[in-house]
């Protein structure tokens, strides 16, 4: 059985991702691909093993600015849950702005009060310094934007159709 190079990357399964990349499929053996894949996850586990003097502190921050980076997502995804359930969104653009505005600016109000080892914003001081109230502000700051762009625009928060 073969896959195609791009799943070496990405390996979604879904309909949808191929709207995001569409490069030619390069046919090679299951085996091989499975081979790249363990090599690359192998080989980044080790540099970043090997390199951290404190792997759990490290650790600890990507999760924090992960979590920094999904919270603005998850208010938005929230909004969009019954609009998604009823069937919408397959025949929209790839990028819809104002949902990519309202994403930034929670993802920035987030990032500007996030307290780690690895980074620390300009705004991270105070109430923001050691805690976890910059996923809090960003849920808020985008659910906030988003919530008042969809009421404005739609009229009403759910459609019955």
């Amino acid at each position: 059985r073969t896959r195609p190079c791009w799943s070496l990357v990405f390996s979604c399964s879904y309909p949808w991702c191929s709207r995001f990349w569409d490069f030619p499929p390069v046919k090679l053996p299951r085996s091989r691909t499975i081979f790249v894949d363990a090599v690359l996850s192998i080989g980044v586990a080790l540099i970043v093993l090997l390199h951290a003097t404190g792997f759990i502190g490290t650790f600890e921050s990507f999760l924090s600015i992960l979590a920094g980076v999904l919270s603005p997502w998850a208010a938005i995804f929230l909004w969009e849950t019954p609009r998604l359930a009823r069937g919408a969104g397959r025949d929209e653009p790839l990028i819809r702005w104002p949902t990519f505005i309202a994403w930034m600016l929670g993802l920035a109000a987030s990032l500007l009060t996030t307290s780690s080892t690895l980074f620390n914003g300009p705004w991270a001081v105070g109430i923001f310094q050691g805690s976890s109230l910059n996923y809090v502000l960003g849920f808020l700051v985008s659910g906030l934007i988003y919530g008042i762009w969809r009421l404005s625009n739609r009229g009403e928060l759910f459609r019955s159709h």
